[in-house]
Parts: C-alpha cells; sequence; structure tokens
C-alpha cells in the first residue's frame, strides 16, 4: 500500500492530484474521475465505485472500513493464484482514512442466492473453527470435516478460510456477503467485498 501526504497519482493514464489540506478533496478526487471518463457506479457503506469501460478499469474511493482494506490486501497478495479475488492493482492510502483501489472491472452477480447462502455457511464453520468453537451445528461440522473439505473448490475453501481469519482478527468485523458484494469475471465468481467494520 502506498502512503502520501500531498501527491500525484498515476496508474496507467489515470492522474489524481491529491491535497489533503483541502477540506473537499474527495469532491476533488471524484471531479477528477469524472473528467477522465470515470462513471460512477455504485456505493456500499464505505465506498463508492467508479469505471471506465474503455481503460477496463475501476477505482474505488473507500473511507473508514478497516476490514474491507484488510480484505483488498489479502486479494492484492493472492489474486494470481486464486480466481475468485478480484485483481487489485494498487491502494493508496489517503488522508482521513480513505483508500483509493485500482482494480479489474467485473459483472454484476446475476447468480443464485443459494449459491451465496453456502457459501457463507462455509466461512461460518472455519470461523466457528478458529475460535474453537465446539458447538457449531452439527450438520456443518458433519459436512465441512477435513474429509470433506477435499470434496469443495480448494479455491473456495482458500477464500472462505482467508475470509474467516480476517473476521476473527478484525474482531469488530462482520460477513457481507450479498449479490452486491460477488460479480462476475466472464464465468468466473469473483468475492469482492464479503467483509464490513461495523
Amino acid at each position: 500500500m502506498k502512503s502520501l501526504c500531498k501527491t500525484v497519482i498515476r496508474f496507467r493514464d489515470v492522474k489524481i492530484v491529491v491535497e489533503p489540506k483541502s477540506w473537499d478533496f474527495r469532491d476533488s478526487i471524484t471531479n477528477q474521475l469524472r473528467t477522465q471518463k470515470f462513471n460512477y457506479v455504485d456505493s456500499g457503506a464505505f465506498s463508492d465505485v467508479y469505471i471506465c469501460k474503455k481503460r477496463n478499469l475501476a477505482i474505488k474511493v473507500t473511507n473508514g472500513d478497516p476490514a474491507g482494506i484488510a480484505w483488498m490486501k489479502y486479494c492484492v497478495a493472492h489474486c494470481d493464484e486464486n480466481p475468485l479475488l478480484p485483481q487489485i492493482y494498487e491502494i493508496w492510502e489517503l488522508p482521513e482514512g480513505y483508500h483509493l483501489t485500482f482494480m479489474e472491472t467485473l459483472k454484476t452477480y446475476r447468480g443464485d442466492s443459494d449459491e451465496l447462502c453456502a457459501f457463507e455457511n462455509i466461512i461460518g464453520t472455519y470461523r466457528d473453527r478458529l475460535r474453537g468453537r465446539k458447538n457449531a451445528s452439527a450438520t456443518n461440522n458433519a459436512f465441512f470435516t477435513a474429509k470433506a473439505d477435499k470434496g469443495l473448490n480448494p479455491n473456495a475453501v482458500k477464500v472462505a478460510k482467508a475470509i474467516a481469519k480476517i473476521l476473527n482478527k478484525m474482531g469488530h468485523a462482520n460477513l457481507d456477503l450479498h449479490d452486491g458484494n460477488v460479480m462476475w469475471r466472464g464465468k468466473q465468481l469473483v468475492v469482492t467485498d464479503p467483509i464490513c467494520a461495523w
């Protein structure tokens, strides 16, 4: 992650000037994105997302979400080895708890909510294991034994374990897995933002 006081952020042909002493530096960033053909596409509790289809680039402006930033850092470290993770190119730390993330563009998730529920159960089971809980549901314990893990998609297991570890480490973080926080890269499901700090 790159840190800055006052600087010019450059990524490919995108240029953003950040002046932290300006009271409206977030507005300044979003205006600069718009003048460079980035369109606002969506917001979450902590982030706004802008996309430039011509550049095949998304930029996420995040404020005050340490759990989400921990997830993005995990993605940076592991995205080359796991197709379920988004390609995150750079994360810049900005003043006042803001972050600017440069990442790949993805398509809206149009899948089955049962798929997400099953994934949530996997994450819950690993989180319970990390906490040392013996009282997780009998069904989950039977299904997610080490032997059963071998039958699951190994990339999904890695992602579920990583999410569970981040959730346990952050303490105050929660699972935020819904159809707005998973997307598609072609026919590949991508888990973009499964954790939030609330």
